[in-house]
This record gives structure tokens, C-alpha cells and sequence, in this order.
């Protein structure tokens, strides 16, 4: 049994293909699932492997599952606990499952990082390990910065350098057949892609991909027949709306990609890019985290990370090696644009060290630490202090579980300071359960506590249960739990919990990307606008992602843990082993078990709710029941949609 644990969710769906694929050309039989659910048969627990993100991964592991054996732990992106807070996430699982499964062999993917055995140590496999650095990529890029000349009459012209290790050699000036002011981006990509080359124009925000996108579209007059493109543009003017700018422009060729756009869609746009039948991908920061989208060219300026955070030297090299395409090109080529200045030079030194965000925030930002462990911040979401929280959940749960103590790995410079957080361990007054904290990867042990304490406070714990969304009163229901959420945990002031509310409910029901899209629409009174339709969907893929399948999945989360226990402490011990898993539903925007259990061999949303309704499938299919339905079903004479019937083909586990 393994797990293969990806950065992030935009990535569950290329690997656990590639995976089905190799499994086949072998002609293998192990099941690939994504569902942090344990093995329920025994030939699942001899083989099975995870594709899960770190939290669905802590998520699996909090469950103890006593068939869980771990033979083999695969950590893609593994640099990424670098990041202050999903970092010390992914840190703190790896060491949890090690713990769990002392047997289990490590295997760690890490790109242009010079210092890989520093993995190894972290999680005390540098004796038994081996590790090295790839210098040398297998593909050349071509690096070439062009700057503005600035004064008058000099609009059209650039100064145009050869970036060669860290040496710039002057290529001279060049004129340019548009205005290298304003909006250029998509301009240049336009004018250095050849016919038959792709290209990805890097973007720092999706309204960005959207707009550079669209630019490229419209100086591009004629739309394509290929009946691949035919097909996109037909499945998102249905299943999404008809006003959809993305179906117009994959008929050009052009699309954008980010990672809130829905598994199904962007999964295509991947499948074209890589194909050639797209010539341009205006993408976001999910290609930094090993979304394979490699294109003859890229064009990046003044690049972000995330939202609004600077890009590392490291992350700029991973964006980097996209260019080019193994075994197909010897080179690709990178356009750096400097129309403005970059907020730093990330163009030099390829490799760079990883280290831990855990570390660093124990041994560099040690005071602001102690004055979150003695006094949490007002919201759990802070965003220059969410960091702090992770930690000292992280130090809590060590204390608790194993008595360890910070004060043991001090420094002269830190002991005081650790033996500070170390006291303030000792002295905190707990009442829930050991696990309870153990398990808790996200928010002060205080807050817990605070939690615990309104429920004790209520007279009848069953008005707090969740219910399955289609029960008699469940928006109301959920609607107290968000807001109990919201004024203990997240804190932000504003109402917005109330239309999440809605809006999960109507999620975990199975309502399609459509319907979903409609009512946001209509909330937004975009009327027949289509800049203003786009930008409500472009809100809703982010009110999903962001806020439902991320921010609340965490903190429902956290809910049932702390309602769980205060059930078995009122001894309502069947309240508590039925209680539902309001977090799961929100993740898979499912609360049916075939559905989520579709989504966990591989399907997306959309074609698990489109092929559970084509087969009238019962709702209660296991893992290995869903696989046999799409193994044997004749896809070809059921009326899905031509993107479904190449998601379903592509997870058959016998060749077709």
C-alpha cells in the first residue's frame, strides 16, 4: 500500500491518470483512489495507493484505520514545506505517517534544490537514504530579457539580452511591430509563437489570464475546426454558460488555466496544450506546483506567487523548466518582460536550498511565536499570523502525545524563548481529549477549547448534529454551524457565511457546474453583461475552491472533531459514530456515496454526477463496485458528453 501525496488538488487528477495508464501498459490491478477513505475489502488493503494532498492525507491518517498499512510514502513537490502555512501542513503529516508506518520507504521529487539530503535529515532517514542534485536539464531554455527603451519616439523598441548563467549579453535593440507600453503581454506572445509552437503566458492573478487571454483571441480572426476544440467550446457553452468567454476562445486556440477553474476543464485545457491543438495558455501559479504543461515558449513579467506573494528563485526555475518539450524539442525559450520593474531578480542561481517553514518559524520568528502561543490572534485566517497557529498546534500535539519539548532542540539564542512556549504547554488547562489536539494541524489549541466550551453550553447537542443537505431544515442547520465557525474561528466581521452556507448546501446536494453558475449570475445581477458574467463565475470557481473545498473544509473539520468527542463525553455514543462527515461532502460537493466514491477512482465532479445519472447507479457503490461500472459500461452508447467519455475510457483498468 502507498501514497503518492501532491501539492495540490489541480494535480490529483494528472497523476492518479498517470498512474491508471502504468498500471495497465503492465497489465496490473491495483486500485488508485483519491478519497482519504479506508480500504474496505481485503484485497484493497494488499494493494491500493493514495493519491491524496496533505490534508486529505492527515485527514486519512487522524482516522487511524487499523487495515492502513503505508509500505511506501511518494512526495511530489516536496520543497513545498518551505511555504509558512500548507508547508508545515505537508512537514507535519510526513513526520505523523512516518511515526505511524516506521517501515515505510520515503521517496522525495524536488526540483533544482542543492541541498535534497536535507529531506532525508528532516525526517531521520539520512543513514539509510540516498539523494542527489540534477544539474543538468535534459532540455535547454533559452532565457531572454527584453526592456523597454525608454524616451520619445522610441515606443516600439526594446533592448533585447541573453541571460547565459549569471553573465547578460546585449543582443542589441529591436523593433517591435506594437506599442511596448500598456497592455503587451499577449502582444508578444503573438509575435515570437510560430505556427506550429505553444506558448504559456504567465499571469499573476486569474482576471489577468482572462484579460491576456482574450487579448490574443482577438487579433486572432478565424476559429478553428479541429473537433477536439469544437468539443470544449460545446461542453462549456452547456455545462457552464453560454456566455462562457473560455469556449470562445479555445476555438482560436487560446485558453487560460488556474487552479480554480473545475478539475474537468482544466484537465482538458492540459490535454489540448500538450497536444498542440491549443497554441496559447495564459496560466497562474498552479503551474509552479507540477502541473505538467510544457510549451515551446513562456512569457512571464514581475511574476507572483500565489496571491500577490513574491516568487522565489526556485519557483521561477520550476516555471522555467516548462519550456521545452522532452524527447520532442532540444529548447525552449523564456521571455522575460521588463515593461516594469520586477519586485526581485529571480533570474540567477538555479539551485537554491530547501528548508523548513516549520524551522524557520521556531528559530526566526521566535518573539512573534511566543505572543501567539500566550495570546492567539482575533481570526484563525490571519494572514501575517496563520503561520504562528500551525506552529503551535504542531508543539501542542508533540507535547501532548509524546511529552516533547521544544526547550530539548535549543540554541543559546532560543532557549529562553522555547522554554517560554514550553511553559505555556504546561500551564494550558485542557478538557478535551488527547487526539483532539493531536490531530489538529490548523488553529490554537485555545480555540478548541473555545469551541468545546459553547457546546458544552448547549442543552441538546443534537440540534448541532449536520444533516444531508437534502433533509427538512439543512440550510438552517448548516447555517448555525457556519456561523458558530465564523464568530469563534474565522472572525472576518462580515456576513459572507450566510451565502456559504447556501452555496455549500447546494453543493453537497450534487448540483451541477451549470445550476451553480446561474444562481451566481443572477446574485451578481450581471444581466446580459459578459464582462460582469465572467467575473461572477471567475468569483464563484474562487467561492468553491477557495473558501468551500479549502477554508471551511478545514474548519468543519475541526468541528466534527471537537463535537465528536463532547457526544462521547455526554455518552451519546450513536450520535457520535453516525456523526456525518459535513467535511468530505464538502470537499468531493457530494454527500452521496457513489458520488464521492466516482470522484475518488478518478472521475471529476461533473462526470460522476453525469455518469451516476446516465447509469441510475444506487447510492451506496463502493470504491471497487464504481471501478466495475466503468470497466464493463458500454461508454460509447451512453449520451455523456465526449469530454466525460475520455475521463471514463482513461480510468479503465483493462486495455481498451
Amino acid at each position: 500500500m502507498a501514497v503518492f501525496i501532491v501539492p495540490t488538488r489541480a494535480l490529483i487528477r494528472q497523476v492518479t491518470f498517470d498512474l491508471v495508464k502504468i498500471l495497465r501498459d503492465h497489465d496490473l490491478s491495483v486500485p488508485v483512489l483519491s478519497a482519504p477513505t479506508a480500504p474496505q475489502s481485503s484485497t484493497e488493503i494488499r494493494k491500493l495507493i493514495y493519491v491524496l494532498t496533505q490534508e486529505r492525507l492527515a485527514t486519512l491518517l487522524s482516522s487511524s484505520p487499523s487495515n492502513l498499512k503505508l509500505d511506501a510514502i511518494v512526495v511530489d513537490e516536496a520543497h513545498e514545506i518551505e511555504e509558512p502555512n500548507r508547508g508545515q501542513t505537508l512537514e507535519r503529516v510526513i513526520a505523523v505517517a512516518v511515526s505511524q508506518f516506521p517501515k515505510a520507504r520515503l521517496f522525495f521529487s524536488s526540483p533544482l534544490r542543492s541541498n535534497p539530503g536535507f529531506l532525508l535529515k528532516l525526517f531521520g532517514r539520512e543513514d539509510d537514504g540516498v539523494h542527489f542534485v540534477e544539474y543538468l536539464s535534459p532540455v535547454t531554455q533559452n532565457i531572454i530579457n527584453f526592456r523597454p527603451i525608454l524616451g520619445r519616439g522610441n515606443t516600439k523598441t526594446a533592448q533585447v539580452e541573453l541571460v547565459i548563467d549569471k553573465d547578460r549579453v546585449s543582443l542589441g535593440a529591436m523593433d517591435l511591430p506594437f506599442t511596448f507600453r500598456g497592455s503587451y503581454m499577449g502582444k508578444f506572445a503573438l509575435h515570437f509563437t510560430k505556427p506550429d509552437e505553444t506558448s504559456i503566458v504567465y499571469c499573476n492573478e486569474p482576471s489577468a489570464a482572462d484579460k491576456v487571454g482574450l487579448e490574443i483571441a482577438e487579433q486572432i480572426n478565424k476559429e478553428g475546426d479541429d473537433p477536439e476544440l469544437v468539443d470544449l467550446a460545446s461542453f462549456l457553452r452547456h455545462e457552464v454558460h453560454p456566455a462562457y468567454r473560455l469556449a470562445a476562445l479555445v476555438r482560436k486556440g487560446v485558453a487560460f488555466h488556474y487552479g480554480n477553474i473545475p478539475q474537468i476543464i482544466r484537465g482538458r485545457v492540459e490535454e489540448l496544450l500538450r497536444d498542440k491543438k491549443l497554441r496559447f495558455v495564459c496560466c497562474t501559479s498552479t503551474l509552479l506546483q507540477g502541473m505538467n504543461l510544457p510549451a515551446k515558449n513562456i512569457f512571464v513579467e514581475d511574476p507572483k506567487k500565489g496571491r500577490g506573494s513574491s516568487m522565489k528563485k526556485g519557483d521561477f526555475w520550476n516555471l522555467v523548466g516548462r519550456a521545452g518539450r522532452l524527447s520532442k524539442e532540444f529548447n525552449g525559450n523564456v521571455f522575460c518582460i521588463f515593461g516594469k520593474e520586477w519586485e526581485s531578480d529571480v533570474t540567477s542561481d538555479r539551485l537554491v536550498a530547501i528548508e523548513s517553514a516549520f524551522e524557520v518559524a521556531i528559530r526566526q520568528k521566535t518573539s512573534q511565536l511566543v505572543q501567539v502561543v500566550k495570546e492567539p490572534p482575533v481570526s484563525a485566517e490571519s494572514k501575517e499570523l496563520s503561520w504562528a497557529e500551525q506552529t503551535y498546534a504542531r508543539i501542542y500535539a508533540d507535547f501532548i502525545s509524546s511529552g516533547k519539548q521544544l526547550v530539548d532542540q535549543a540554541d543559546q539564542s532560543t532557549r529562553d524563548q522555547f522554554a517560554e512556549i514550553d511553559a505555556a504547554s504546561r500551564r494550558f488547562k485542557k478538557t478535551l481529549p488527547d487526539e483532539v489536539f493531536a490531530t489538529n494541524y490548523y488553529v490554537h489549541p485555545a480555540r478548541l477549547e473555545q469551541l468545546a466550551q459553547f457546546l458544552r453550553d448547549q442543552s441538546d447537542l443534537k440540534n448541532w448534529l449536520p444533516t444531508y443537505p437534502w433533509a427538512e431544515g439543512s440550510y438552517y442547520r448548516l447555517l448555525d454551524i457556519f456561523r458558530l465557525i465564523e464568530e469563534l474561528l474565522i472572525r472576518s466581521g462580515n456576513r459572507a457565511f450566510q451565502y456559504y452556507a447556501y452555496l455549500a448546501t447546494e453543493w453537497m446536494k450534487g448540483s451541477s457546474l451549470k445550476e451553480l453558475v446561474s444562481n451566481k449570475i443572477d446574485r451578481s445581477r450581471a444581466g446580459q453583461d459578459a464582462d460582469k458574467i465572467n467575473a461572477a463565475i471567475r468569483e464563484l470557481f474562487d467561492d468553491l475552491e477557495s473558501e468551500l473545498r479549502y477554508k471551511y473544509v478545514k474548519y468543519t473539520r475541526i468541528y466534527h472533531d471537537v463535537l465528536r468527542a463532547l457526544l462521547l463525553e455526554r455518552a451519546m455514543k450513536t450520535e457520535a459514530e453516525a456523526l456525518l462527515p459535513i467535511h468530505l461532502f464538502l470537499e468531493y460537493g457530494a454527500a452521496n456515496q457513489t458520488l464521492i466514491n466516482l470522484m475518488s477512482i478518478g472521475l471529476s465532479r461533473t462526470s460522476a454526477l453525469l455518469f451516476k445519472s446516465h447509469l441510475s447507479l444506487r447510492d451506496n457503490l463502493t470504491p471497487a463496485e464504481c471501478q466495475d461500472r466503468v470497466n464493463s459500461v458500454n461508454i460509447e452508447r451512453t449520451n455523456l458528453p465526449a469530454i466525460c467519455i475520455a475521463e471514463v475510457t482513461r480510468l479503465r483498468r483493462a486495455r481498451v
